[in-house]
Parts: C-alpha cells; sequence; structure tokens
C-alpha cells in the first residue's frame, strides 16, 4: 500500500496532488490520503485549481473566471497570463483563442496587446493605451488628456478646480506663482510615520476611504492647514472616486482633544457636503492600525479565534455587510485556519479581518467608512478594547461574547462612544447569545 506524503502512514487510497510550482518545476506529483488533503484544502495549504479543477499545491495566484486565486503551474504556464503594470494583477485566460479583455479586471483601465520583454514564461501582458499612461497627480484618475503645472500631471477637471491652495511664494517645484501643490500620493506611499507627543503605549493609525464631494478643494484645505505630519492623501484602486484619508499615528487620547480633534471635526462636516464613505458606492472602509508589538502570536490568534466564535457580533459591529466582509475582511472559517493565520499567513491575502502584512503594524479592516464622529470614534474604542481583551483573557474567554461584554460594561466611561452605539441600535448580550 502507498504511504502518504505528510503523515507516512500505510493508506488504501490516495489522492493526487501536484507539486509543481516556479521554483521546482519538475516536482512529480505528491500522493496524499484523504485526511491530510482535507485538513489541508480547508487551512489553504493545498488548493483546487479552478481551471483543471486538480488538487496542487499553491503555485501562482491569478485571476480567472473573475475569481483570484491559486492555478496549478500546469495552467499557468500552458495559458496565456496577463499582467497589468498599473496594478499588478495577473489574469489567467483559460483558453489561448479567447480575445483579450478590453479593461483590467482590478483597475478597469482600457488595455491593448503588447509583449513583456521581462517575462520569466515570455507570456502576454497588459498594456495602457499610451493616452491613459499616467494618472492625475491630484485625483488619481487615468488621464485621457493633460496638462502639466511645475512638471506634474494634472487632469482637465482638477485643473479648472484649481485644486492649488495660496501660500508664501517659495523657490521649489511644488509652487507655481505662489500657489501651493497639494498631492494625492500614489498607493505606494508610506513616510516614516510621526508619531503625536502625547506619549504612551497604544497608538492608531486610520486609513479612512471617502468619495468625492462637491467641493474637492475643502478636502485639500483641511490637509493644507493641518500638514501632512497629521494626515495626507493616496488614492487607492478600490474607490472608483474618492481618496484615502491616512492619519498618523495618534493615542485615542489625543484624536478626542486639542488640534487633533479640531482636525477630526473639519473632516466629519465634509458629509455635509457631498462626501460620502458609508454610504458610497465603491464600499469604502476605515482601517486601524496598532503596533506589532502590542500584539503577540498567541494574541493573533485569540483575535481571529474571537473573530470565528463570535461571526455575527463582529458583523454588526463592522457595519458591513456578510458579503462585503467576505470581500474585504474575511474571517477564518474555523479554529485550525485561526492557528494557521496567526503562526503563518493568510493566504497572500490582505483582504481579511485582521491584515499582518504591513511591515510594523497590524491592520484592523472590518469597519465600513464613516464620515460620523460616533462611529469612528466607536471603532477606535472597539480596537482599543479588544486589544486589552486578548492580552488578559484566556482562550477560551474567545468562545462566547460574555466576557467581552463584560468588561465592556466595567469600562463604560472608557469608551463612550462604543456603548452609545450599541443602546442606539438596542443591541444588548442577548441579542447574540440567542444567533
Amino acid at each position: 500500500m502507498p504511504n502518504c506524503y505528510f503523515c507516512g502512514n500505510e493508506v488504501d487510497g490516495t489522492v493526487e496532488v501536484q507539486a509543481r510550482t516556479a521554483t521546482e518545476q519538475t516536482a512529480p506529483p505528491i500522493q496524499a490520503c484523504y485526511h491530510c488533503v482535507r485538513e489541508r484544502v480547508h487551512s489553504n495549504m493545498i488548493n483546487v485549481c479552478p481551471v483543471c479543477l486538480r488538487f496542487t499545491v499553491r503555485a501562482e495566484r491569478v485571476t480567472v473566471y473573475g475569481y483570484t486565486g491559486w492555478v496549478c503551474w500546469d495552467c499557468y504556464t500552458s495559458r496565456r497570463v496577463w499582467r497589468c503594470p498599473e496594478c499588478g494583477r495577473r489574469v489567467l485566460v483559460p483558453n489561448r483563442d479567447d480575445p483579450l479583455p478590453e479593461h483590467c479586471p482590478n483597475c478597469y483601465c482600457p488595455i491593448e496587446e503588447g509583449r513583456d520583454a521581462n517575462s520569466a514564461i515570455a507570456n502576454r501582458v497588459i498594456l495602457h493605451r499610451s493616452s491613459y499612461a499616467s494618472r492625475c497627480a491630484v485625483c488619481g484618475a487615468s488621464l485621457p488628456r493633460s496638462t502639466r503645472n511645475s512638471g506634474r500631471r494634472i487632469c482637465d477637471m482638477c485643473r479648472s478646480a484649481r485644486m492649488w491652495t495660496k501660500t508664501e511664494p517659495t523657490p521649489t517645484d511644488d509652487t507655481v506663482n505662489g500657489m501651493q501643490f497639494i498631492e494625492v500620493h500614489d498607493y505606494s506611499y508610506k513616510p516614516t510615520p510621526r508619531f503625536s507627543p502625547n506619549g504612551g503605549r497604544l497608538y492608531f493609525g486610520v486609513e479612512l476611504e471617502v468619495e468625492w464631494g462637491d467641493n474637492r478643494n475643502l478636502l485639500f484645505g483641511i490637509v493644507r492647514r493641518f500638514g501632512e505630519d497629521r494626515l495626507y492623501l493616496k488614492y487607492d484602486s478600490s474607490v472608483e472616486n474618492g481618496v484615502e484619508i491616512v492619519f498618523q499615528p495618534f493615542q485615542i487620547s489625543a484624536y478626542k482633544q486639542g488640534a487633533y480633534r479640531e482636525m477630526l471635526d473639519n473632516v466629519f462636516d465634509l458629509r455635509h457636503n457631498g462626501y460620502l464613505s458609508y454610504d458610497a458606492r465603491s464600499s469604502c472602509g476605515m482601517h486601524v492600525h496598532v503596533p506589532k508589538s502590542v500584539l503577540t502570536t498567541a494574541d493573533l490568534y485569540k483575535t481571529y479565534r474571537f473573530f470565528y466564535k463570535n461571526r455575527g457580533f463582529i458583523q454588526r459591529i463592522s457595519g458591513r455587510t456578510y458579503d462585503q466582509m467576505d470581500n474585504w475582511a474575511r474571517i477564518p472559517n474555523n479554529i485550525y485556519s485561526a492557528l494557521m493565520w496567526a503562526k503563518y499567513d493568510h493566504d497572500d491575502d490582505r483582504h481579511v479581518c485582521l491584515n499582518k502584512y504591513p511591515s510594523d503594524t497590524y491592520e484592523f479592516r472590518i469597519f465600513r467608512g464613516t464620515l460620523h464622529p460616533i462611529g469612528f470614534f466607536k471603532n477606535l474604542e472597539f480596537v482599543e478594547l479588544l486589544v486589552e481583551f486578548v492580552r488578559t483573557h484566556s482562550f477560551r474567554d474567545m468562545d462566547s461574547i460574555q466576557p467581552f461584554w463584560r468588561m465592556m460594561e466595567k469600562k463604560r466611561k472608557q469608551y463612550p462612544n462604543l456603548c452609545f452605539w450599541l443602546q442606539e441600535r438596542d443591541l444588548n448580550i442577548e441579542t447574540f447569545l440567542a444567533a
């Protein structure tokens, strides 16, 4: 009888798993027992190729049939693979005779056929038409027509709206005739964090996605007034007609008082001028970052386990629908997945409830975007309470909402927005225990 490759036991029947990857292109198939294959499928260590439907180790991650996942090395090398140089998404065309798609499925820019001389497998890639070869440095939109101001490309709409703010003339490339340029940075822009001067242990960095309102100069004026040492703007491909507001790391107490609260009040007032976040068409989110030093691997496992065991509560707190959670903030499907996510990785996918991939922080991605102060502070208070909860409670306490709720009740004065938000919606512990 054959032996299982993973457990080494002799078994009556085995399953063949394709093992060839980019680094091991000649590796023979693996023979494994049904039990080991089932465990590794649940933990996403083995996948089913969506093209040939064979079991395979994780070879290459591409988009096929509108689904982004892992395909086997045979399908990856024997079919047409398109790579978008704008957003980096790889798209597999199942049949070589299929027509080229009209748009990139990720960033939706028009595409035309071209060759990638640096491709390891010499397959065809997506190339954007020359008229769309750049983005507006203000709003991030593709540029069918552009003009240059101070060496930067600006779309006609932003130029006509005069998205420039008054300042004293300085001999730099960022000013033209005394007008200072306020830039929407590329998504990859990551400056050195500037921490608030309060001191203390737990800092929050916040990314808030919004859609443009009636007057874009309102948001640019906030950035000019408070400076990029407190907030700056980035564009994100997931926001169709908007921008991501990134707040530099602050303590929650700093968010609620002084100049920082004044800055937030200005941001919250944008909702009265047509800006959208919670009701946006592109499913805007609010992402909260905490330092990696505050959570150990055991704490990560507790957090994933708490999310899995209390999925209904997390979904209500997040403000997202179940479909939005699956698309943008996936929760582990079982205890084993929670453990694997904490110890290893989560499938090279940042769209999970707690993203481990930022270099210095953990990113809570569960929250729906909001420009309402109660909802904004509710999200921060929930993260702060959850961090304290997983650090001070046992693994078994993660399996029920009761220990978390009791801790929240004891600290009502410390977390007023979270408690008020739950009370306004008539949500109590019985609501989730009965679910």
